[in-house]
């Protein structure tokens, strides 16, 4: 979109915003936003998050499933009030409100109940859950590996999953609510969330299935921690370094699942390069 610029006294050049960008953050006259300067180009953006979102959701004739999606979906996209209209669900309701960081039930009636959000969302809060994430999902790997070759229960690691994915639904809520500071790089933090759900579900469902041989297993997860490190201190050597070492993986593992860790991982490197030169601020 294109403005034209005012003269405004003897120096000064003034311009308007659009009108539906003020709207959607809820910006009034006298309200502070941030411009920087970056070559060309001026950035302006604004620490308010976007105006309260409301929804109305009927989950009467839906099943548990279902359900499950609509209301986790809703919390994603970042709604901050959800009145639900159901028939014998409140403790459906409460256990998924319970998984959604921030959320309580504020009211009940015949036959609705109205979660809403009670602490807001902090986007100064952004990175040390997005790194939280990554501890959890190295656990899981870890967990899943030292359990499985002692030959002990894995009945605990699709629990350990629900946790990660508690802390992935609230990072890709306040992506989707405040966007990150730097809005480039928006998409590329919500990819890789998306992806360390994905290796979570993996080591779940290696959990769930008990696959009775599974090679590679210690080699993969160190995979993983290498990626981890890459991902918060990116530079070449660390970057071909799990090429080089998946090259001599993949034609070695055979089981679908640790396959899906290498695939998901490799997909994820170039999306970091694009993450650290945005942090260079090119």
């Amino acid at each position: 979109m294109k403005r034209k610029l005012v003269q405004h006294g003897a120096s000064t050049l003034i311009t308007s915003l659009p009108s539906k960008w003020c709207s959607k953050y809820d910006l009034k006259r006298g309200d502070e936003i941030d411009i920087e300067e970056r070559g060309p180009i001026l950035e302006i953006s604004t620490e308010k998050a976007l105006a309260v979102r409301t929804q109305r959701l009927d989950i009467r004739n839906l099943s548990k499933s279902l359900i499950w999606r609509y209301i986790l979906s809703l919390y994603r996209y970042g709604v901050d009030e959800i009145e639900i209209v159901h028939e014998d669900k409140f403790d459906l309701i409460q256990e998924i409100t319970n998984s959604l960081i921030g959320f309580g039930i504020i009211k009940q009636g015949k036959n609705t109940i109205t979660i809403k959000d009670l602490s807001g969302v902090s986007e100064s809060e952004f990175q040390t859950v997005y790194r939280r994430c990554f501890f959890l999902l190295l656990d899981i790997a870890k967990q899943t590996y030292e359990l499985y070759t002692s030959k002990q229960s894995l009945d605990q690691i699709p629990n350990m999953d629900k946790n990660l994915n508690k802390y992935v639904d609230y990072c890709l809520r306040v992506l989707n609510k405040k966007g990150f500071s730097d809005p480039r790089q928006t998409s590329l933090y919500y990819h890789t969330i998306i992806q360390i759900e994905f290796i979570g579900d993996t080591y779940s469902l290696i959990a769930k299935t008990k696959p009775k041989k599974l090679e590679f297993f210690k080699e993969i997860n160190e995979f993983l921690r290498k990626f981890y490190e890459l991902c918060f201190e990116y530079n070449d050597k660390k970057a071909q370094e799990i090429f080089d070492i998946r090259k001599e993986l993949e034609p070695k593992v055979k089981n679908p699942q640790l396959l899906e860790v290498i695939y998901s991982i490799i997909n994820l490197v170039d999306v970091q390069y694009a993450i650290s030169l945005s942090n260079n601020k090119i």
